[in-house]
């Protein structure tokens, strides 16, 4: 009799052979339209004991770092999918050995405790970080380690429960010792994570994921949309006297005020009066969608590459909140540590390079929203005063880029002059509500 190959079990998420018992481990769809995802780091090794919901590899998609559960309590029997490779959303990238037949707990515990016995090396000898081939620590250290060259492995951790933290990484760059390891590690960390093929004249650098993402974002905002830009300046010495003025209040919240706060709510009343600014286009159908929420983007620059986390419903909410929440979503994009839903569904974004110096500039706009605005620096000029004497003001540079398709000059300029008059009376702000 001939041998009949037995066809895969379907068990909810659960994919198994029935011959083996083996769960089929894909790259999970972690956020909307997110494709594919680098796998940074394999956080468990092969022959390791893994629990259900315990984090066993970093993916780095072009939105967030994070952790990818396990959705299974078996071994890790086969890894697929090395660090430092892509795969495809759905893509089959290990292999876990399913406990079937007896208590799983149980038998992974065993199975946990005999590898102990016969590998691990004595309390003394192991690093008290690393727990069943695990680094304690959070993504962001992480990434730090990455950044800085550091083989975390090697950093011993005293946060809580031994976790590696950020100081314990630059206490480990202290020791001169081991400089030499360091710079070993961080040109092999790179040239792994970045694949550099370098020659006597050019460096060639492998695209990241975030990279990649951000180009084809940036093209397909070109491409599909008609983008016209506008440049303005508006003098701003009440919205600086206000928030020196509310500035030691905030800071007793905790909370830091910052021009962009204010740039923000200014936004949301211009948004409220031109609601063609809070809209986008259905080319499918050939229809003008307007919203009737305000999640309004905030541009963030980070080593990795710009992210646009959203305020969900800032319509809704007063500068001291809004700055809270800029503060908040702009370290977690630092650290690598955004929601999905924190990246999704906004309506109008806000880039800044007044920080760094910039005045104006074309920012693109974040498709398939249809307008963007750009915040520029503060800076003292020579101005014509009411009475027509010469004085120093503090100007503001504004910058504003929006889809001709839809959004007509007039109304464009029209926006920019009520951004204007909310900018340069920030008490104005307080009728909005």
């Amino acid at each position: 009799m001939a041998y009949e190959e037995k066809p895969l079990i379907k068990d909810g998420e659960k994919e198994l052979t029935s011959e083996s018992s083996t769960y089929i481990f894909r790259l999970p769809k972690v956020g909307e339209g997110i494709t594919e995802g680098k796998l940074v780091t394999w956080l468990v090794s092969v022959g390791d004991a893994v629990t259900e919901d315990e984090a066993i590899v970093e993916v780095q998609n072009d939105k967030l770092l994070q952790e990818v559960p396990s959705p299974v309590t078996g071994i890790l029997s086969k890894i697929l999918v090395e660090a430092g490779s892509t795969a495809q959303i759905e893509e089959a990238i290990a292999e876990i050995r399913i406990m079937s037949h007896v208590s799983s707990t149980d038998e992974v515990k065993e199975n946990e405790k005999d590898k102990g016995t016969q590998a691990r090396p004595s309390k003394e000898e192991k690093n008290q970080s690393v727990v069943a081939g695990r680094v304690l620590a959070m993504p962001s250290v992480r990434q730090y380690a990455r950044d800085k060259g550091v083989e975390i492995l090697n950093v011993s951790g005293s946060g809580k429960h031994d976790h590696i933290t950020i100081e314990d990484i630059d206490a480990f760059l202290a020791v001169p010792a081991k400089e030499a390891k360091k710079i070993n590690a961080a040109k092999q960390t790179t040239q792994e994570a970045y694949a550099i093929a370098e020659t006597s004249d050019t460096i060639r650098e492998k695209m990241s994921v975030t990279r990649r993402a951000i180009s084809k974002a940036m093209v397909n905002s070109q491409r599909h949309a008609s983008h016209v830009s506008i440049f303005d300046e508006v003098e701003v010495s009440k919205l600086i006297a206000h928030r020196n003025r509310f500035k030691e209040v905030a800071a007793n919240q905790d909370i830091k005020l910052t021009y962009l706060a204010y740039m923000s709510k200014a936004v949301i009343a211009v948004l409220r009066k031109y609601p063609i600014l809070n809209a986008s286009v259905d080319e499918a159908n050939d229809e003008i969608v307007y919203k009737k929420y305000y999640n309004l983007g905030i541009a963030v620059d980070t080593q990795r590459g710009l992210y646009v986390p959203n305020i969900k419903n800032a319509d809704r909410k007063g500068i001291f909140t809004i700055a809270k929440e800029i503060v908040d979503l702009s370290v977690k994009a630092h650290e690598g540590t955004l929601e999905p839903n924190e990246m999704k569904d906004g309506s109008t974004t806000i880039t800044s390079i007044g920080p760094i110096g910039g005045k104006w500039f074309t920012p693109i706009i974040n498709f398939p929203e249809v307008a963007i605005f750009g915040m520029g620096k503060i800076e003292k000029k020579p101005i014509v005063l009411e009475d027509n004497t010469l004085g120093i003001g503090n100007i503001l540079h504004l910058s504003m880029s929006f889809d001709h398709r839809i959004v007509d000059g007039a109304i464009a300029q029209k926006a920019m002059n009520e951004l204007k008059r909310y900018m340069e009376d920030p008490e104005l702000l307080l009728m909005e509500g």
